[in-house]
């Protein structure tokens, strides 16, 4: 438990002196518990919540927020029609120069946006596999 609060202290230690720190940027990826969790993640040092929390929460995907949130991307932009039209696109392109891409099934889209979850799959790779290897994953 000290760890994380010393964890969570030296973050919050950061964002206080941003200013000072000219043309840097500081990324940090995590996994969805961390946001979710009263008791151990980042609401539960409230001192960090406080500067980090996205103050108004829109219903669009937002990516200038504090904590930008893939999922809501995914399910913005990666929609199994998107998906779809992707692979078709790519099937399009690849048989005019060669045979043998097809285009994934409604089915195998919706399968790749559910896979998409939590952002352990790269949807793209994942559709021009698919795609290039005769439409199923």
């Amino acid at each position: 438990r000290l760890r994380r609060e010393d964890a969570y202290e030296s973050i919050r230690e950061l964002i206080d002196e941003i200013d000072t720190l000219k043309h840097t940027m500081f990324i940090f990826s995590f996994d969805r518990t961390l946001i979710d969790d009263e008791t151990k993640g980042l609401k539960s040092y409230q001192a960090l919540w406080m500067r980090i929390q996205n103050e108004i929460e829109g219903t669009r995907f937002n990516r200038f927020a504090d904590i930008v949130d893939l999922d809501r991307l995914i399910d913005e932009v990666y929609t199994p029609e998107n998906i779809l039209k992707m692979s078709t696109r790519l099937a399009q392109v690849v048989n005019r120069i060669d045979e043998g891409a097809n285009p994934i099934s409604l089915n195998t889209a919706e399968e790749l946006h559910a896979k998409a979850r939590y952002g352990k799959v790269s949807v793209p790779r994942r559709v021009i596999l698919a795609t290039l290897q005769g439409g199923s994953e």
